[in-house]
């Protein structure tokens, strides 16, 4: 059985229309997009990386080309690899452990019982908390005089610490802080 097909010269003429009109829709459309990711992204990468090449006085705004000469300094630079080395035990720790309890609490908050809506509340505690509020917490709590951390390692006998000021326990004291903040997330 024949179908119905409309006179060519109308098919051309509304076909042209349409693409020519098509083809500029696109690109009107992704314009202020491509131009907010200019702006905010590849213009300060390229920015960022001209500074890295340079030797910059920012008190005086003398620029000068050093090359590759201020990644040698830091790749000869102590402070540089410990504070690599701080960051990769970092990841290294929170992340699995921010995955696992959160996978664990997860688990705990979908079995049914009494205490449910208190489970979803503590697991929902983090996302809802701002990072000041939670920073202030974590540094009252770790606090050296009458912190509730060592507070507690008192009843059990234990001395208090310098949570956040002793070299061996700073890193696991933000550890523990990353891995609370992440918990609702994971």
């Amino acid at each position: 059985m024949p179908s119905f097909q409309p006179p060519r010269r109308f098919t051309i003429s509304l076909h042209a229309r349409r693409s020519k009109r098509g083809l500029l829709t696109p690109y009107i459309y992704l314009f202020p997009v491509l131009l907010l990711f200019a702006v905010f992204f590849v213009y300060p990468f390229f920015f960022s990386f001209d500074i890295s090449l340079s030797h910059w006085n920012l008190a005086t705004l003398a620029k000068r080309f050093v090359g590759w000469a201020n990644f040698r300094t830091v790749v000869h630079d102590p402070v540089f690899w410990r504070s690599a080395v701080n960051t990769l035990f970092y990841v290294c720790v929170s992340v699995p452990l921010s995955v696992a309890l959160g996978m664990l609490y997860a688990m705990l908050i979908e079995q049914t019982g009494r205490l449910r809506a208190f489970y979803r509340f503590v697991f929902f505690l983090p996302v809802v908390v701002s990072v000041a509020a939670s920073g202030l917490s974590f540094s009252l709590i770790y606090s050296p005089v009458g912190g509730l951390a060592n507070e507690v390692l008192s009843l059990f006998g234990f001395s208090g610490r310098a949570w956040l000021q002793e070299p061996t326990t700073a890193l696991l004291a933000v550890v523990v802080v990353g891995v609370w903040h992440s918990f609702g997330y994971n």
